[in-house]
């Protein structure tokens, strides 16, 4: 494969022992943009992928493969979508499901029950398992997980942790059954060493949100993955190259790390 970096063209070999995953929140125009990307940037993204031949994977069975120190494919590349955007339903499943690649959206299990707008409802997300979708936890409340409340004891703030990751689990086994996975994305990306505890006692595998590829040195209670967003996209045309028709895919996503993620997947290491 050949990419830009810093400027220059660069042909890239990969490691058949690690991936990345990329994270999405909102895919819609009239969204904030620091949630954000626009469809059509979502799509120029899906393309440089396909165009590039990435192996896009459903995120448990690459995280349960890198435990059990199993080969994966060479470019493996995970695609996530945070909090349960109704966006994620109109706009970013039919063009994977045009793909027939898989994705896991990871729900805030109070928003759904209690109707919150914007958001994909239990009903919505039996209809995106049936395009190849898993769920995934990301709490209850999306509270702030390492952060302890006013007066609160060292055991009541783990107490509430281990609710807050259990009582999402159950509500989403009970309603999606198959299509519940045990990976859990820690909201706003925040974790420290006794939110991992909790986490590992629970069974589960969890990610945070920084840039890098994932591997057999990995910590899979704080797996990498790379968030996208129009901001960090940035909103104007690459500096150059701008003809070539992966040249904004590329500023993309060199931009936000996918390149330097892959490099690290060409050399093996845990960035």
């Amino acid at each position: 494969m050949l990419a830009v970096v810093g400027g220059t063209t660069q042909r890239l070999a990969y490691a058949a022992d690690g991936a990345a995953i990329l994270v999405y929140h909102h895919v819609a125009d009239e969204t904030p943009r620091s949630t954000s990307v626009t469809p059509e940037r979502f799509s120029a993204h899906l393309d440089y992928l396909q165009r590039h031949d990435f192996t896009v994977s459903p995120l448990l069975e690459v995280l349960e493969s890198i435990r059990a120190g199993e080969e994966l494919a060479a470019k493996t590349v995970v695609l996530t979508f945070d909090d349960g955007y109704v966006s994620v339903l109109e706009n970013a499943a039919p063009l994977l499901r045009e793909r027939g690649w898989p994705f896991t959206i990871f729900v805030i299990s109070d928003y759904i029950d209690q109707g919150y707008g914007g958001y994909l409802t239990w009903d919505q997300l039996r209809q995106l398992a049936g395009d190849g979708a898993t769920v995934g936890n990301h709490t209850r409340t999306h509270t702030h997980l390492v952060r302890h409340q006013t007066d609160e004891s060292a055991a009541a703030w783990q107490q509430r942790v281990r609710d807050e990751l259990t009582d999402a689990g159950q509500r989403i086994a009970d309603e999606l059954g198959d299509a519940a996975i045990p990976v859990a994305a820690y909201p706003y990306g925040e974790y420290d060493v006794s939110v991992k505890e909790v986490a590992r006692d629970l069974g589960l595998f969890a990610v945070g949100q920084h840039s890098g590829a994932i591997g057999p040195q990995s910590d899979l209670l704080a797996a990498h993955a790379l968030g996208l967003t129009n901001i960090l996209c940035m909103s104007g045309d690459p500096p150059s190259g701008g003809d070539h028709p992966d040249a904004k895919a590329v500023f993309d996503l060199d931009a936000l790390g996918l390149l330097r993620a892959t490099r690290s997947l060409a050399s093996g290491t845990d960035l």
